[in-house]
């Protein structure tokens, strides 16, 4: 795994930039286990054909601040990803996808401190997941949305921090429907509510 970079700044904090990066993933404890319904209580076997996940990620962007009041985040990416393991429910089992997948999107972010007590801040994302191979080539991968957007604002005073925001989730190809055959799940929203307070260190 590395990563390597370059950026530019200018005008004090603003900054050009752009990065490539390759990686993996090792499947998790749970992933690799197994059960045996033959064997009574079900035995446990380790799914020993269950490969790493290897991604290569391209991002650039830039952020733009406005002394210590606003600051604007845009970030391009690309990212292949080989052997992403996702889970079967009709095998109940982790399994590696055949297929390369494409992710390519945008990602935005805008802060804003209103005064001393106040900041706010609103943020979407696109991305477009592809699948780039032979079973299910040109496809949606299930569970992404393509859109993904929020906002929120905070409140300070002295160790109170108070925090609000909602976050709207688009609508995504059901889990496990390779094929796309199965429509859409419904997209929905969410709203988060924070409370918190430090008292002396």
């Amino acid at each position: 795994a590395y990563e390597c970079g370059w950026s530019y700044l200018f005008y004090k904090l603003n900054k050009l930039y752009f990065s490539f990066s390759k990686g993996f993933r090792l499947p998790a404890v749970d992933e690799f286990l197994l059960f045996d319904y033959t064997t009574w209580p079900s035995g446990r076997i380790i799914n020993t054909g269950l490969g790493a996940q290897k991604s290569h990620t391209f991002d650039t962007g830039f952020d733009l601040y406005h002394e210590d009041i606003a600051k604007l985040h845009v970030n391009g990416f690309f990212v292949t990803t080989e052997n992403e393991i996702y889970y079967d429910p009709y095998t109940s089992a982790n399994q590696n996808y055949d297929d390369r997948i494409k992710r390519k999107g945008i990602e935005s972010q805008l802060k804003v401190k209103l005064n001393s007590y106040f900041d706010c801040y609103t943020n979407y994302t696109y991305t477009e997941a592809k699948f780039d191979g032979d079973n299910f080539s040109g496809n949606d991968v299930p569970g992404v949305s393509k859109h993904l957007c929020g906002a929120g604002v905070n409140f300070h005073y002295k160790g109170l921090l108070f925090n609000i925001d909602c976050n709207y989730v688009g609508k995504s190809r059901f889990i496990s429907d390779q094929r796309n055959t199965k429509g859409f799940g419904d997209d929905y929203f969410l709203t988060n509510a924070g409370f918190s307070y430090t008292y002396a260190w």
